[in-house]
């Protein structure tokens, strides 16, 4: 009985950001892929990484920023020869993840449709909240030839994150008129 109640105790112990996490094993997509991409930064790395961006330039400012409250970045990205070379069936173990607590989706875009797809182009944006604060957010961009997944945990200012476009494998984004 001491076993099981200390087993227990371990449990409800684990820190919200471990719960967080996504399992991004997708190497099976990475087998089949002509290229692919696999960045996995850390909370030591990514101050490593901080120390490497200048704060006299404004973007890698805010970007210097905006990581000293992050946790991790993941990106996984793949590019197939062929456009049949993964389905949206291949994203089901992730997706089930972010049906987890304090996961919402914020964004779903589908564009577009061949005989045996779902559709072409897909974009999904995932939010965790906790406290009324962004804690975590998760991006799955498909086209029929490329597949990147973005996972990101930790204090997330969702107006500085677009900082970090271009930088740490994150794609770069299109500026947004205010």
């Amino acid at each position: 009985m001491m076993k099981f109640a200390l087993i227990i105790a371990m449990a409800l112990a684990v820190p919200a950001a471990v719960a967080a996490q996504l399992n991004l094993n997708l190497d099976h997509l990475a087998k089949n892929a002509k290229e692919s991409v696999e960045i996995t930064l850390d909370s030591t790395l990514l101050q490593l990484a901080g120390r490497f961006l200048s704060s006299g330039k404004a973007d890698e400012a805010k970007a210097k920023e905006l990581i000293t409250g992050l946790k991790s970045i993941y990106v996984r990205s793949f590019e197939f020869d062929r456009a049949d070379a993964f389905t949206t069936g291949d994203l089901e173990p992730i997706r089930a993840q972010l049906q987890g607590p304090g996961w919402n989706r914020i964004l779903r875009h589908t564009a577009g449709s061949r005989k045996g797809r779902d559709q072409d182009e897909l974009a999904e944006i995932y939010v965790r909240m906790e406290g009324g604060k962004s804690t975590g957010i998760a991006i799955i961009a498909a086209e029929p030839r490329e597949l990147t997944i973005v996972h990101i945990l930790g204090d997330i200012d969702p107006e500085k994150l677009a900082s970090l476009s271009g930088h740490f494998g994150i794609p770069k984004l299109p500026k947004v008129a205010k």
